[in-house]
């Protein structure tokens, strides 16, 4: 999957398209920005599991609270068997109220956990909230935040890696979009491709989130330059995709699937199985222009089918009027054809001129030339001479 998305969606319509009861801007104001060109390093929706966080400040308090009478603080195990000193991790980083308050209770018998599951079961969307987090994955171990690995993807293969095998357990969530772009080589070209679902819904696809904090300011109250972002996971492209790109996200077509990998006491057994290519027939793609190669276009034309594209400018182009660049070239045409007229008349009014002066000229020479030729001298008249002119002639 290439860098490119597709959300244009209001908070209020992602809400209640992925069923979820609370929205969480980004703590630090980096809001989340509707858009049809969406590029990796802004901030999305993210949904994830539970209510909203506590700040950071009551997160690390709750940290250092003692466990409940009874339990011991070292060897307590939580629910989904994370020990005490995972739980502190887990807990200051922004696990939702209800998780810190079941941890670090002494364990249920099994029948109550079962209650709890199908009770949750009945009502999914108390499950969920959508947090707007940064696209393009900043590792909680990077030194800066600056780092020269930041990925906005994650192979469903390669899970097991240092990279992600520590966010699988308990940092997981579903990136929303309405659609996003892949490029199909064609020889030197790059052809842009825009894909969606058939039926319109929202694409839900799995992703791994981390949280980092500059050094010194995880326990505290930080300088509020912490980053919580994201990156999506990727799979094999399917019989639709395969002629565009090799891959693909992974994109959930129900709730249940949903439900299962937000599940915080789901095991890697229940939700990896989720991490396959998508039903053919799912999706739909056509070509789009290349206007949307530059993240400068941020406009509905860049998911416009490139043949209506076409169309539209073409009759746009028909029925504008000409500009004023257009109409100069006009102009100057006319006043050189203006120009052209009266030289011309000046020429041909010289013409007659010099034609006039040829015949006067032609009698004075005519005359001059008898008078020599005859040499015959009038009584109180010179004899006419010929002029230069007359000798060239």
């Amino acid at each position: 999957m290439c860098g490119r998305a597709c959300c244009t969606l209001e908070p209020s319509q992602l809400l209640q398209g992925v069923g979820a009861c609370e929205w969480c801007d980004n703590e630090h104001g980096h809001g989340y920005s509707p858009g049809y060109n969406v590029t990796p390093m802004r901030y999305m929706p993210v949904v994830l599991a539970s209510s909203a966080p506590k700040a950071k400040t009551e997160h690390a308090a709750a940290a250092e609270a003692k466990p409940e009478v009874g339990v011991k603080k070292e060897e307590t195990k939580t629910e989904v068997g994370v020990k005490k000193e995972e739980h502190d991790e887990a807990y200051a980083e922004g696990d939702c109220e209800e998780e810190q308050s079941e941890r670090l209770s002494a364990p249920r018998d099994e029948a109550d956990n079962k209650e709890d599951t199908q009770k949750d079961n009945r009502h999914p969307q108390c499950q969920r909230r959508i947090e707007v987090l940064r696209w393009g994955l900043l590792p909680s171990f990077a030194s800066s935040r600056d780092a020269t690995h930041q990925p906005i993807n994650a192979r469903a293969d390669n899970l097991s890696s240092n990279m992600w095998r520590r966010l699988v357990p308990h940092k997981r969530g579903v990136a929303v979009a309405e659609g996003f772009y892949e490029w199909k080589r064609d020889g030197a070209q790059k052809l842009p491709h825009y894909i969606h679902r058939k039926d319109g819904k929202l694409l839900l696809m799995p992703a791994l989130y981390d949280h980092w904090y500059p050094k010194g300011t995880k326990d505290g109250g930080g300088d509020g330059n912490d980053i919580k972002s994201y990156a999506i996971i990727t799979t094999e492209a399917n019989g639709d995709m395969q002629n565009i790109h090799h891959r693909m996200p992974v994109i959930f077509e129900t709730d249940q699937e949903v439900d299962a990998w937000l599940d915080p006491t789901a095991t890697p057994e229940q939700f990896l199985p989720l991490l396959h290519p998508p039903r053919e027939g799912l999706l739909t793609l056509y070509q789009v222009p290349t206007l949307v190669n530059s993240i400068k276009n941020d406009s509905k034309d860049c998911i416009m089918p490139l043949q209506e594209h076409k169309m539209t400018r073409g009759i746009g182009r028909f029925f504008s009027s000409p500009t004023k660049k257009k109409a100069a070239p006009k102009d100057a045409f006319s006043s050189s054809s203006s120009s052209s007229s009266s030289s011309s008349s000046s020429s041909s009014s010289s013409s007659s001129s010099s034609s006039s002066s040829s015949s006067t000229f032609s009698s004075t020479t005519s005359l001059g030339s008898t008078s020599t030729k005859t040499g015959i001298k009038r009584k109180g008249e010179e004899p006419t001479l010929p002029s230069k002119r007359s000798k060239r002639s």
